[in-house]
Protein backbone atom coordinates (compact mmCIF):
# COMPACT_ATOMS: atom_id res chain seq x y z
CA UNK A 1 0.00 0.00 0.00
CA UNK A 2 1.35 3.46 -0.74
CA UNK A 3 1.68 6.08 1.90
CA UNK A 4 1.65 9.54 1.53
CA UNK A 5 1.35 12.74 3.49
CA UNK A 6 -0.92 15.81 1.95
CA UNK A 7 -0.62 19.08 3.18
CA UNK A 8 -1.87 22.20 2.00
CA UNK A 9 -2.58 26.46 2.36
CA UNK A 10 0.47 26.32 5.43
CA UNK A 11 0.47 29.76 5.23
CA UNK A 12 4.25 29.89 6.95
CA UNK A 13 4.83 33.53 8.19
CA UNK A 14 1.07 34.44 8.26
CA UNK A 15 0.53 37.74 9.78
CA UNK A 16 -2.33 37.13 11.11
CA UNK A 17 -3.88 40.90 10.65
CA UNK A 18 -7.31 40.40 11.92
CA UNK A 19 -6.06 38.97 15.17
CA UNK A 20 -3.71 41.52 16.75
CA UNK A 21 -5.95 42.60 18.91
CA UNK A 22 -6.38 39.30 20.83
CA UNK A 23 -3.70 39.14 23.90
CA UNK A 24 -0.27 39.17 23.08
CA UNK A 25 0.64 34.94 24.37
CA UNK A 26 -2.96 34.43 22.25
CA UNK A 27 -1.50 35.70 19.25
CA UNK A 28 2.18 34.47 19.64
CA UNK A 29 0.68 30.52 19.93
CA UNK A 30 -1.51 31.33 16.78
CA UNK A 31 1.62 32.63 14.81
CA UNK A 32 3.72 30.14 15.93
CA UNK A 33 1.54 27.41 14.53
CA UNK A 34 1.51 27.39 10.65
CA UNK A 35 5.05 26.36 11.83
CA UNK A 36 4.52 23.81 14.22
CA UNK A 37 1.66 22.63 11.73
CA UNK A 38 4.71 22.01 9.63
CA UNK A 39 7.19 20.46 11.88
CA UNK A 40 4.27 17.99 12.84
CA UNK A 41 3.58 16.73 9.46
CA UNK A 42 7.35 16.64 8.47
CA UNK A 43 7.59 14.43 12.47
CA UNK A 44 4.54 11.87 11.63
CA UNK A 45 6.22 11.53 7.62
CA UNK A 46 9.41 10.72 8.82
CA UNK A 47 7.82 8.18 12.20
CA UNK A 48 5.85 6.60 9.49
CA UNK A 49 8.55 6.07 6.72
CA UNK A 50 6.10 7.67 4.27
CA UNK A 51 6.97 7.27 0.35
CA UNK A 52 5.91 10.80 -0.63
CA UNK A 53 4.57 14.18 0.62
CA UNK A 54 2.82 15.77 -1.19
CA UNK A 55 2.64 20.22 -0.38
CA UNK A 56 0.15 21.43 -2.48
CA UNK A 57 -0.27 25.36 -2.69
CA UNK A 58 0.32 28.26 -0.63
CA UNK A 59 3.20 27.51 1.56
CA UNK A 60 3.83 31.20 1.97
CA UNK A 61 1.25 33.66 3.23
CA UNK A 62 1.94 35.89 0.36
CA UNK A 63 4.38 36.74 -2.40
CA UNK A 64 6.75 38.51 -0.29
CA UNK A 65 8.12 35.62 1.27
CA UNK A 66 10.29 35.95 4.95
CA UNK A 67 14.00 34.36 4.90
CA UNK A 68 12.93 33.58 8.26
CA UNK A 69 9.88 30.81 6.59
CA UNK A 70 11.56 29.63 3.99
CA UNK A 71 14.86 29.24 5.96
CA UNK A 72 12.15 27.50 8.52
CA UNK A 73 10.77 25.48 5.53
CA UNK A 74 14.25 24.56 4.04
CA UNK A 75 15.03 23.44 7.51
CA UNK A 76 12.07 20.98 7.55
CA UNK A 77 12.65 19.61 3.74
CA UNK A 78 16.23 18.76 4.78
CA UNK A 79 15.08 16.58 7.73
CA UNK A 80 12.66 14.99 5.04
CA UNK A 81 15.96 14.55 2.70
CA UNK A 82 17.94 12.72 5.48
CA UNK A 83 15.29 10.40 5.35
CA UNK A 84 15.18 9.90 1.61
CA UNK A 85 11.27 10.97 1.65
CA UNK A 86 10.45 13.08 -1.81
CA UNK A 87 8.46 16.03 -1.06
CA UNK A 88 6.04 17.47 -4.29
CA UNK A 89 5.10 21.09 -4.25
CA UNK A 90 3.44 23.26 -6.18
CA UNK A 91 2.94 27.04 -5.30
CA UNK A 92 -0.52 28.31 -5.24
CA UNK A 93 -1.47 32.13 -5.99
CA UNK A 94 -0.21 33.33 -2.37
CA UNK A 95 3.16 32.12 -2.92
CA UNK A 96 3.43 31.91 -6.82
CA UNK A 97 6.48 31.01 -8.47
CA UNK A 98 7.03 34.57 -10.88
CA UNK A 99 7.26 36.67 -7.96
CA UNK A 100 10.74 38.38 -7.65
CA UNK A 101 11.35 37.84 -3.66
CA UNK A 102 13.99 35.98 -2.69
CA UNK A 103 13.83 32.02 -3.14
CA UNK A 104 15.94 29.83 -1.25
CA UNK A 105 17.22 26.98 -2.63
CA UNK A 106 15.92 23.90 -1.59
CA UNK A 107 17.27 19.87 -0.77
CA UNK A 108 17.33 17.90 -3.96
CA UNK A 109 14.40 15.74 -2.61
CA UNK A 110 11.61 19.11 -3.36
CA UNK A 111 9.89 18.42 -6.35
CA UNK A 112 8.75 21.94 -7.73
CA UNK A 113 6.19 21.25 -10.61
CA UNK A 114 6.58 24.48 -12.76
CA UNK A 115 3.56 26.28 -14.73
CA UNK A 116 2.12 23.57 -16.28
CA UNK A 117 1.03 20.56 -15.16
CA UNK A 118 3.66 17.35 -15.52
CA UNK A 119 3.47 14.22 -14.18
CA UNK A 120 6.41 12.79 -12.08
CA UNK A 121 6.50 8.73 -11.51
CA UNK A 122 7.70 7.08 -8.32
CA UNK A 123 8.30 4.04 -7.27
CA UNK A 124 7.79 3.71 -3.47
CA UNK A 125 9.74 1.32 -1.16
CA UNK A 126 7.92 -1.56 -2.10
CA UNK A 127 8.06 -1.32 -5.58
CA UNK A 128 4.57 0.13 -6.63
CA UNK A 129 4.22 2.61 -9.35
CA UNK A 130 2.75 6.07 -8.32
CA UNK A 131 1.95 9.07 -11.04
CA UNK A 132 1.44 12.49 -9.30
CA UNK A 133 0.66 15.04 -11.91
CA UNK A 134 0.53 19.15 -10.45
CA UNK A 135 1.75 22.56 -11.66
CA UNK A 136 2.70 25.70 -9.99
CA UNK A 137 1.12 28.88 -10.32
CA UNK A 138 3.06 31.29 -12.09
CA UNK A 139 1.35 35.02 -11.31
CA UNK A 140 -1.51 35.26 -8.61
CA UNK A 141 -4.33 34.79 -10.45
CA UNK A 142 -4.79 32.79 -13.65
CA UNK A 143 -7.92 32.36 -15.83
CA UNK A 144 -7.22 29.35 -17.74
CA UNK A 145 -8.39 25.71 -16.31
CA UNK A 146 -5.37 23.99 -15.70
CA UNK A 147 -6.84 20.55 -14.90
CA UNK A 148 -7.87 20.17 -19.10
CA UNK A 149 -4.30 19.92 -19.31
CA UNK A 150 -4.20 16.74 -17.09
CA UNK A 151 -3.37 13.37 -18.67
CA UNK A 152 -6.43 11.73 -19.72
CA UNK A 153 -5.32 8.52 -18.75
CA UNK A 154 -2.21 7.50 -17.73
CA UNK A 155 -3.05 4.07 -15.54
CA UNK A 156 -2.06 1.03 -16.84
CA UNK A 157 -2.75 -2.44 -16.07
CA UNK A 158 0.89 -2.68 -14.86
CA UNK A 159 1.09 0.29 -12.08
CA UNK A 160 -1.23 -0.29 -9.22
CA UNK A 161 -1.76 3.06 -7.99
CA UNK A 162 -2.10 7.18 -9.14
CA UNK A 163 -2.03 9.74 -7.26
CA UNK A 164 -3.28 13.57 -8.75
CA UNK A 165 -2.10 16.74 -6.72
CA UNK A 166 -4.68 18.12 -8.70
CA UNK A 167 -4.81 22.43 -7.71
CA UNK A 168 -7.37 24.30 -9.22
CA UNK A 169 -8.59 27.88 -7.17
CA UNK A 170 -11.40 30.00 -8.22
Amino acid sequence: MVQFIHGADLHLDSPFIGLKSMPEFVWQAIYRSTFESLSQLVNVAIEKKVDFVCLVGDIYDSDDRSVKAQAFFRNEMERLNEKEIPVYLSHGNHDYIGNQGLHLEMPKNVIIFGENPETYWVTTKKNEKVAITGFSYMKRWIKERKIKDYPKKIMKRTFKSVCFMVFQKG
